[in-house]
């Protein structure tokens, strides 16, 4: 992992926040993992492995359809 990625960061706050209930995630947590990500400009390949794995974990039966649409746009983003 390079010293500029936040991948630690992204599952530590997805394990205590985002996904901590029932793998649901709301447009915010989504948007704060994105920026989070991107705080050094580049979504680096552990950001992306890590982005990609919490993104699979989500119950999408849980999401409005706005949210999904977000969520499917952003795995694309990443190549998931």
């Amino acid at each position: 992992m390079s010293d500029g990625s936040r991948a630690k960061e992204i599952e530590q706050y997805s394990f205590l926040y985002a996904l901590a209930n029932d793998d649901v995630i709301s447009e915010s947590e989504l948007s704060f993992m994105k920026k989070l990500a991107l705080k050094d400009g580049v979504i680096d390949e552990e950001e992306k492995r890590v982005l990609c794995s919490l993104l699979d974990r989500v119950n999408e039966d849980h999401v409005d359809d706005q949210l999904k649409k977000s969520l499917h746009d952003f795995s694309k983003e990443l190549g998931c």
